[in-house]
């Protein structure tokens, strides 16, 4: 028990008082050690969820974290365009979100622009490279994957031809496209990856048409950067070997939908919370996930598929490497496709250069 003189126990009631009462205003300052209070998730999604590719992979990151985590809810937005965005989140901070997830780099201005607007809230996009006290950048060495699609790609094809949907020509994509025709090129020398653009992340009606685009030019393996499952029903429906995107889309080719690079949004979701909720979100910079960090992956691999003997071997053992960091399929020597060295023997990629990649390797048949 206390015990106060008797020349000063007033005063120290008092003071005891007035602290007690400050506490118990609202807006009052608290300790920021910790935030246990339920936890908000604004969710500005680019596409419907129902795309089956982009926009499901990040939704079942928002759903892992609810049951994951007690007391964490979500307001979800699908279909949202740039220009809408702001408003958007306006609204989602009016209903009490904590934290505004954007699964888009288009995001990136305005979540920089709201950050500056909200200091007390924190927002996370995709694929960007702009970072604030509050605002991060989220993604990942996805073309790691790709390399072992790229692998059974090439053991695959008969006419040497595998046909790319691509979005558009940005950093993230062509790493992809690179990193597959490296690894098709390693067990296939003289295969070819030949790219066509659709300009848009999420238009199946184009994604389709540039798919029987590239299987009428004699492509017979198709892979793709694209948000919906459009390219791989068309290989479906040729009879065409194909490699989905974002989330396993087998379901759209039963008989020779081989695999998918896919995403793991879940487990860091998740730990941006638990910082969130610490009172110390350290996980608010430019996040870069791996395979060794089990942010991407392949799916099953399609038993369907009768690959020829060795390649699965091949495919693990180069998983294998690429997760304890022995192995990196940007490694040189590599020449861009105007034969000029990008990587000279031995040196793998840095960071950077891979960010900022705009140029592709040799084996490459893309638009100018």
């Amino acid at each position: 028990m206390l015990e106060y003189k008797k020349g000063n126990r007033r005063v120290a009631l008092t003071i005891l008082f007035t602290v007690l009462l400050a506490l118990s205003v609202p807006g009052a300052a608290k300790p920021e050690a910790s935030r246990e209070e339920k936890i908000v998730l604004g969710c500005v999604w680019m596409a419907p969820v129902g795309d089956m590719g982009w926009t499901y992979a990040h939704d079942l990151g928002r759903q892992f974290v609810e049951k994951e985590i007690p007391g964490v809810r979500s307001i979800v937005q699908e279909s949202v365009s740039v220009a809408d965005a702001p408003a958007v989140i306006d609204t989602m901070i009016e209903e009490g979100a904590d934290i505004i997830i954007a699964n888009a780099i288009q995001y990136q201005d305005v979540c920089i622009q709201k950050g500056k607007q909200y200091p007390d809230k924190y927002f996370v996009y995709v694929a960007g490279r702009e970072t604030g006290r509050n605002v991060a950048t989220i993604f990942g060495a996805m073309y790691q994957p790709t390399y072992l699609t790229g692998l059974m790609a090439g053991a695959l094809t008969r006419t040497g031809k595998i046909g790319f949907v691509g979005a558009m020509p940005l950093p993230q994509v062509i790493r992809r496209i690179n990193a597959m025709t490296i690894g098709a090129r390693e067990v296939n020398p003289a295969s070819e990856v030949h790219v066509i653009y659709t300009n848009n992340w999420y238009d199946p009606p184009t994604e389709r048409d540039v798919a029987m685009t590239l299987i009428g030019l004699g492509c017979d393996v198709l892979a793709q950067h694209q948000d919906s499952p459009a390219a791989v029903e068309a290989a479906n429906g040729k009879g065409v070997y194909c490699f989905g995107f974002d989330a396993d889309m087998t379901q759209f080719a039963p008989d020779y939908h081989v695999t998918a690079p896919i995403w793991h949004w879940g487990p860091m979701y998740k730990r941006i919370v638990e910082d969130y909720q610490r009172g110390r979100p350290k996980a608010f910079a430019d996040i870069w996930g791996t395979m060794a960090d089990k942010m991407v992956d392949l799916s099953p691999i399609n038993p369907k598929v009768l690959l020829p003997p060795g390649i699965l071997k091949l495919v693990e053992r180069r998983k294998m490497e690429i997760i304890q960091g022995d192995f990196d399929p940007f490694t040189g020597p590599i020449r861009a496709v105007n034969g000029k060295v990008r990587l000279p023997e031995g040196k793998k990629i840095s960071y950077e250069e891979l960010r900022k990649m705009d140029w592709y390797v040799e084996g490459v048949n893309a638009p100018k």
